[in-house]
């Protein structure tokens, strides 16, 4: 046997050696980690929320007014707690009623349906629906504004130009 051929052979064995090995680690690693009692704790607590989000039904004076479908408004608290890493037993979470609706904006021909997020720091940020025009919906979050800042429930007055708001006082059955 050549030299070359018995250095690729060492390096093969080596190589599936060590993953075997590594493989033996990450395994008695992982069942370690599943037996943990804290972490049993933690999957046991997040089963728990996960129940709630399906059975606890929140309430919040926007739910019902906003012209959206009910199941797209009560997902919308969901979406935001787990993009904020919160459990809605937690009791410092997001809440439906700590979101403030905006109202509803004709931008960039689609309909944008905002809400005021409680502040976290200096930032002020938004949630917001867009109902496409080929009736897609979209959820999403951050520091995009409604195009006029108007309080929640009361007609707009100001307009931005190039911008129509419509008042969520005011259905659009075509929306």
């Amino acid at each position: 046997m050549s030299w070359l051929a018995i250095n690729l052979l060492v390096v093969a064995a080596l190589i599936l050696g060590g993953r075997m090995v590594l493989r033996s680690f990450f395994r008695k690693l992982a069942r370690d980690v599943k037996n943990d009692p804290e972490y049993q704790a933690q999957i046991a607590r997040l089963h728990e929320s996960h129940a709630a989000e399906d059975s606890v039904r929140e309430e919040a004076s926007w739910l019902g007014s906003t012209g959206l479908p009910e199941d797209v408004e009560r997902e919308l608290p969901k979406y935001l707690r787990r993009e904020f890493g919160e459990l809605l037993l937690d009791a410092d979470s997001l809440k439906a009623r700590d979101l403030t609706y905006v109202g509803r904006f004709a931008e960039e021909g689609n309909h944008f349906h905002y809400w005021r997020i409680p502040r976290r720091g200096d930032e002020e940020s938004f949630a917001y629906v867009v109902l496409g025009a080929d009736g897609s919906i979209c959820t999403g979050w951050g520091d995009r504004k409604p195009p006029v800042s108007c309080a929640a429930i009361q007609p707009c007055v100001q307009r931005t130009p190039g911008t129509s708001y419509v008042s969520i006082n005011h259905r659009d059955p075509a929306v």
